[in-house]
């Protein structure tokens, strides 16, 4: 995650272009709620299983978030074979699709990944309402499939920022390692390599 150019600095005084002069301004200005800190949700992902101070207890919840989907596909296999319901294995290449699209990563896909989501809702609630188990089924694992990555990411997001306003070398290499952006409660946002103040973007050499 750090910066393979440049040493990563242990305190905040050794960061380039941060926009507090030390941890502790940092942390205060966190508790005012004056800034909002933005974490890559990816990065958090691979930090939570087994990245430095990540926590052993979400470290295992994090294992069993990613290993739902696959349970709820196996389960699904399984049941579909004991009950003779064969034709419901053509449904198999949307829990593949619904692997990736739902995943919160995927937000290139932007409009259409989310209006995908809304359609498994609905036939979720159409499959709830009038009693069709087939729908039902499909939609519930698809939807089992795409909670537990948004968990998953988010969770992990979270409890990185936790420990970067306790662990002051987490924050600096997290910061040099384009990770993590600092947002101000008036819009400008600031990263290792640009900021923006004022709606107006900047490079830095």
């Amino acid at each position: 995650m750090a910066n393979e150019n440049k040493i990563t600095p242990q305190k905040v005084e050794g960061l380039q272009h941060f926009p507090f002069k030390t941890f502790q301004e940092f942390r205060k200005a966190n508790l005012e709620g004056l800034i909002t800190i933005g974490i890559n949700r990816g990065i958090a992902r691979e930090w939570m299983w087994g990245g430095k101070y990540s926590p052993t207890f979400w470290k295992f919840v994090s294992m069993i978030l990613h290993w739902i989907p696959f349970l709820l596909v196996l389960g699904f296999i399984i049941f579909a074979l004991a009950s003779k319901e064969f034709l419901l294995l053509l449904a198999l290449p949307l829990f593949v699709i619904a692997y990736f699209l739902f995943n919160p990563s995927a937000i290139i896909f932007g409009i259409f990944r989310s209006g995908l989501i809304f359609l498994t809702f609905i036939g979720f609630l159409y499959g709830l309402f009038f009693g069709h188990q087939s729908i039902l089924l499909i939609t519930g694992v698809m939807l089992g499939i795409w909670y537990s990555e948004k968990i998953l990411y988010s969770k992990s997001a979270d409890i990185l920022r936790e420990e970067v306003l306790e662990h002051e070398d987490l924050l600096c290499a997290l910061f040099q390692g384009r990770v993590l952006s600092i947002r101000f409660y008036n819009g400008d946002t600031y990263w290792v390599d640009f900021k923006e103040e004022g709606g107006k973007l900047t490079h830095y050499r």
